[in-house]
């Protein structure tokens, strides 16, 4: 999985490459904005990365176990498995439709920008999602 930070880092070389051609060009105030983008998304990328550290568990092998429930939901293999139920007091949903529901909160983290990422709230929905992929890959076995 592509790390938020990695993608923030990406942004800043790209402003630093737009503010180098901009000099090229003459564009004194062009190139002065991108810099200033450049450093400011490097900040970012800092905090961001410090952040992912702090709210991402040790892996485990479970990015790759979520890779391949994925597949598994794509060829239908979760369709034959009985309701999951985890014992939270919440009706047990078939197999493939609590994968459904669990691996679309998962992606809704890659559309979010990164002070969104970066929000508390957000930090320890996303620690409890996967906290909640370690007890579906408990139930599955």
């Amino acid at each position: 999985m592509l790390s938020p930070h990695a993608v923030v880092r990406d942004a800043a070389r790209i402003a630093r490459t737009l503010a180098d051609q901009a000099t090229r060009r003459g564009s004194v105030g062009c190139a002065v904005v991108f810099a200033r983008v450049a450093v400011e998304t490097d900040h970012r990328a800092d905090r961001l990365r410090l952040l992912w550290r702090r709210s991402s568990p040790r892996d485990d092998g479970l990015s790759a176990w979520i890779e391949n429930l994925r597949v598994g939901l794509d060829r239908g293999d979760l369709a034959r498995l009985p309701p999951i139920d985890f014992g939270d007091g919440v009706p047990a949903l078939p197999a493939e439709r609590t994968v459904e529901i669990m691996l679309a909160d998962l992606d809704g983290f890659e559309g979010m920008d990164p002070d969104e990422i970066a929000h508390p709230l957000n930090v320890v929905r996303y620690r409890g999602l996967l906290d909640d992929f370690h007890r579906l890959r408990f139930l599955m076995r």
